[in-house]
């Protein structure tokens, strides 16, 4: 990002700042307000899809509030929200304020359903508003509020949103395209490593590369890669080849005496 770009984007979440906090005193009054708004429910079919809907809108939705039976939290100032990742998985996806104590994670096969606002009087830039309903556990309901711009992007949100409890129940279909790359240094492992985790082969993550694929579905440095989908990879070449078929669902490594599996909903 370029200074000039920098200070924009500055300016803009400024900008936010100032105008959720002429809105601390009100927040549940302006909720109150709140107009449910239909949307056409288009399920996508591929988790290439759902991944474009989110990297499209990066910049067009804040975390708000979440509320529980009983209590919650909003927030104020609406820079608080930005979201600065998202971690797409199989069985999960994790919305990152920065830090892990800043992080939303939810299970998709809880997901019960996805709601679209709107708030008469609103006028910060973000004056809509999706509803993540999740299923109750031990009698407790979740709901997750977030702010978008235009109700076309809450409705795409809402429909990728949707289409992940179906994912993560194998119903759709996976993505065809280019290899997938983790972003890691490897090797061969040598004899004594191999011994060292009761396999006959594998491969050896050296280095994990900042903001890689690799990064966000936790491997390590020092991980002992094993399979990948159920493919045993005795060497590179076999993790090439694997790689090499796009999409990937699920790696094992071996990780301080246990065998680990990751969870991946797809390249990112």
């Amino acid at each position: 990002m370029c200074h000039s770009q920098w200070k924009a984007a500055a300016a803009f979440w400024a900008v936010l700042a100032l105008a959720g906090a002429a809105h601390a005193a009100d927040i549940g009054s302006v909720r109150n307000t709140a107009v449910q708004l239909k949307f056409d429910l288009k399920p996508l079919q591929s988790q290439e899809a759902v991944l474009k809907v989110f990297v499209a809108h990066a910049d067009n939705y804040v975390d708000w509030c979440t509320d529980s039976n009983p209590g919650g939290r909003c927030f104020n100032d609406l820079s608080l929200g930005k979201i600065i990742n998202i971690h797409l998985f199989r069985t999960q996806i994790d919305f990152d304020r920065g830090g892990l104590d800043k992080s939303i994670s939810l299970k998709v096969a809880d997901i019960a359903t996805v709601e679209l606002y709107e708030f008469p009087g609103l006028l910060e830039p973000f004056p809509y508003s999706i509803r993540i309903v999740m299923k109750p556990v031990d009698n407790i309901t979740m709901s997750y509020w977030f702010r978008v711009r235009t109700p076309g992007v809450g409705a795409d949100l809402a429909n990728a949103l949707l289409s992940l409890p179906s994912l993560a129940a194998g119903d759709l279909a996976p993505p065809a395209g280019a290899p997938v790359k983790l972003g890691v240094s490897v090797r061969d492992l040598i004899p004594d490593e191999a011994r060292q985790a009761g396999v006959a082969s594998g491969v050896y993550i050296g280095s994990v590369d900042a903001g890689s694929l690799a990064e966000q579905i936790d491997l390590k440095k020092g991980d002992f890669l094993l399979e990948i989908d159920g493919v045993k990879i005795d060497g590179i070449e076999a993790m090439q080849r694997q790689l090499a078929k796009g999409a990937i669902k699920t790696v094992v490594v071996w990780r301080g005496g246990k065998l680990l599996s990751l969870g991946v909903l797809s390249k990112l």
